[in-house]
C-alpha cells in the first residue's frame, strides 16, 4: 500500500504595478512654464543676474511641489492588472510495488483546477526546462559533453518503436516527450536533433535508405549519435573522435568492428545488440549513392506552441499511467512503448473539451459529441478510426450530452511518469488546493501488462480477438515459456493465426517457410548455439521482427546475424 501522503501547501500572489506616466509630463510642463518666465523677464529689462538666481530657485520649487503632488495623487494605470493566485501543491508517496501503480489527481471541489504538474521532476512544458533535463542527467563517464546528455535523454525516454503517423507534427519535441513516447528512427533522430539546435548546436539529420540519424556539429566536426541503437562509433580505439555519417560511408569497419558505449547503453537489449555493429547497418553508410540530408524544413519547428496546462473541471479526476486500448499498431513489442492516461467526467457534463498538454485518442461513455460541425455519437476511439489526431486536436470538440461518466482518453509517455518506489508529484496552477493526488493499484482491464485467454476448446482466428493486441498475449505466453525450438514453433503458429491482416494463403506460406529455414538452421555443427540465440531475441522482444527475417532471408544470412548477435 501507498505510504501517507505528505503535502505541502504555498499560496503565490503577483499584483501587478504600474507607471506614472503623467508626473513626467507635469515636471516637463513646469520647466517649460518657467523657461517661458526666463525669456518674459529678459524681454521687460529686468537683470539678467537676478532673472537666473530666481529661476533657479523657482524652477526648484517647481520640482519640489510636482514631485509631492504626483506621489501624493498617483494617475490611473494605463493597463490593469488583477492579481493572480498561483498555488503550489507538492506530494510524496511511496510504493513498495510500483508496477501495475497509477497516479490520480482528483478535484473535489466545485470549480476547476488548472496547473502544470509535474511527476518525479519530468513532463516539460517548454524548451528550457529540456535543456534542464538534460544538464541533470549523471555523467556515465568522465567529461561527458551536454550534447551526448541529450543522446542519452532521447534514446532513454523514447521508445523506439512503430510510428504513430507519417506527418511531421509528430516532430515537436515536446509533444514527443510528453505526450507519445516512442517513434521509427526517422522520430527519434529528429527529435535529438532539433534539442541540439535549441542547445544552441548545428545540427543535422540524415536519411541513410531504410535507416534515419541525426548528426551535431561539436569540435569543429560533424559526429553522430544513433538514439534509435544506441551507439556511436569511435574512429579508432585510441582516440575519443566520434565518426560522422562521411566516415562510416567511407569505412564499414568502423560499424562492425566494434564503438565505444556509454554505461547506460551496455544493458542486454537483443535490438541494440543485433543491429549496432552488424553488417545490415554497415551497408546502410556505406551505399552513400542514396544517402541524404533531410531539409531542415521538414522537421523544425520555428514557433513552437508551448502545449496549455493540465485542466481538470469540477469533480473530475486524471488517471496514469494504464493502458485503455491497443490500436496503435498491428506488432507491438513486449517492451511497453506507449501509455494512456484517462481523464473521466461525471455524468451529465456538457460543453467544450477543454485542450491538454497530451494528445487525445478517444472519448468513452454514452452520449453526444459535436466535433467539427459534426454530430457523433460517443464512444469514438480515434486510433481505431485513423483519424488526424493533429487536425482533431484543433476542432472544437463538445460534449451535447453524457448519460454516463466521459472518459477522455490521452497518449502519455510512460518513461516519464511511471511510477516508482519513492515518487514526487508537483502541480503549480489555480485551484491545486482542491486536487487530492494518490497512488492506487490500477483497476482490472487497464494494466499495462493485463493477460488476455482465450475460452476453452476455442478456435485459433482472429474472429476471436478484436485486437490483435489482446490476441499477442497468447503467442508472448507460449513464447515467454519456450525452452526449446519446438516451442518457439507453437508460438509461430498462433502468431499467424491470430494475425489480423494476413489472407489464409499467407498465413500457411509464412509459417512453412519459417517452419523451413529453423530446421535448416539447426541442421548445423552450431545447432545448439542458434538455438540460444533464437530464443534469447525472441524473448527480448524481437520475435516479430525476425519472423520477417525467415521469410525474406537466406538461410546463410539468417545464420550470419544470428552469429553476430550472439
Amino acid at each position: 500500500m501507498p505510504n501517507a501522503n505528505i503535502r505541502t501547501f504555498t499560496g503565490v500572489w503577483h499584483v501587478g504595478r504600474g507607471k506614472c506616466k503623467r508626473q513626467m509630463r507635469l515636471i516637463l510642463r513646469g520647466y517649460c512654464m518657467s523657461a517661458y518666465f526666463f525669456y518674459l523677464c529678459i524681454a521687460m529689462g529686468i537683470s539678467l543676474a537676478w532673472v537666473k538666481r530666481n529661476f533657479i530657485y523657482g524652477a526648484g520649487m517647481v520640482f519640489v511641489v510636482l514631485q509631492i503632488f504626483c506621489k501624493t495623487n498617483p494617475a490611473p494605470l494605463p493597463e490593469k492588472h488583477t492579481s493572480l493566485g498561483l498555488q503550489e501543491v507538492s506530494v510524496q508517496i511511496g510504493a513498495a510495488q510500483p508496477l501495475n501503480m497509477a497516479f490520480v489527481i482528483e478535484n473535489r471541489s466545485a470549480d476547476t483546477a488548472a496547473f502544470r504538474l509535474k511527476v518525479n521532476n519530468n513532463l516539460f512544458y517548454d524548451a528550457e526546462e529540456l535543456i534542464k533535463a538534460v544538464k541533470q542527467l549523471p555523467d556515465t563517464r568522465y567529461g561527458e559533453s551536454d550534447y551526448e546528455k541529450a543522446w542519452q535523454l532521447v534514446s532513454n525516454d523514447i521508445t523506439f518503436y512503430h510510428p504513430l503517423t507519417q506527418a511531421a507534427w509528430q516532430h515537436n519535441p515536446l509533444l514527443l516527450f510528453n505526450s507519445i513516447g516512442f517513434g521509427q528512427c526517422d522520430d527519434l533522430a529528429i527529435t535529438l536533433a532539433q534539442l541540439w539546435t535549441i542547445m544552441g548546436y548545428k545540427s543535422r539529420v540524415w536519411g541513410l535508405n531504410g535507416h534515419v540519424v541525426p548528426e551535431v556539429y561539436a569540435n569543429n566536426r560533424w559526429q553522430m549519435y544513433d538514439p534509435s541503437y544506441r551507439v556511436y562509433y569511435a574512429l579508432s580505439p585510441q582516440t575519443n573522435l566520434i565518426a560522422s555519417v562521411e566516415n562510416l560511408a567511407e569505412n564499414a569497419g568502423l560499424v562492425t568492428e566494434g564503438g565505444s558505449l556509454f554505461t547506460f547503453n551496455a544493458a542486454s537489449d537483443a535490438r541494440v545488440q543485433f543491429f549496432r555493429f552488424s553488417g545490415v547497418v554497415a551497408k546502410r553508410y556505406t551505399s552513400a549513392i542514396d544517402n541524404y540530408i533531410i531539409p531542415p524544413d521538414y522537421y523544425q519547428f520555428h514557433s513552437q506552441h508551448l502545449p496549455p496546462p493540465f485542466t481538470l473541471p469540477p469533480k473530475s479526476k486524471l488517471m496514469f499511467p494504464v493502458l485503455v486500448d491497443s490500436a496503435i499498431c498491428t506488432t507491438p513489442l513486449s517492451e511497453i512503448a506507449y501509455a494512456q492516461a484517462v481523464l473521466t467526467l461525471p455524468a451529465n457534463t456538457k460543453g467544450r473539451i477543454v485542450q491538454q498538454p497530451l494528445l487525445l485518442t478517444a472519448i468513452l461513455g454514452q452520449g453526444k459529441l459535436k466535433i467539427g460541425g459534426l454530430v457523433k455519437e460517443m464512444p469514438q476511439n480515434f486510433l481505431e478510426q485513423k483519424v488526424d489526431l493533429d487536425s482533431l486536436q484543433k476542432q472544437q470538440t463538445e460534449i451535447l450530452e453524457s448519460n454516463s461518466p466521459v472518459k477522455l482518453v490521452y497518449l502519455i509517455n510512460w518513461h516519464l511518469v511511471k511510477p516508482q518506489k519513492n515518487n514526487h508529484v508537483y502541480l503549480k496552477g489555480t485551484n491545486v488546493a482542491s486536487c487530492n493526488t494518490a497512488l492506487i493499484a490500477v483497476p482490472d482491464g487497464l494494466q499495462l501488462n493485463r493477460q488476455i485467454t482465450l475460452p476453452v476448446n476455442a478456435p485459433l482466428t482472429e474472429n476471436n480477438y478484436r485486437h490483435f493486441i489482446s490476441g499477442r498475449y497468447l503467442w508472448q505466453g507460449k513464447l515467454q515459456s519456450a525452452t526449446s525450438v519446438s516451442d518457439l514453433l507453437d508460438a509461430v503458429q498462433i502468431f499467424y493465426a491470430t494475425h489480423p491482416t494476413y489472407t489464409a494463403a499467407d498465413k500457411t506460406l509464412y509459417f512453412e517457410l519459417t517452419q523451413l529455414n529453423l530446421c535448416n538452421l539447426l541442421n548445423t555443427n552450431t545447432a545448439a548455439k542458434t538455438e540460444a540465440a533464437l530464443l534469447n531475441l525472441c524473448k527480448n522482444g524481437h520475435f516479430e521482427f525476425l519472423l520477417s527475417l525467415f521469410v525474406t532471408l537466406p538461410v546463410n544470412q539468417l545464420q550470419q546475424l544470428l552469429e553476430k548477435a550472439n
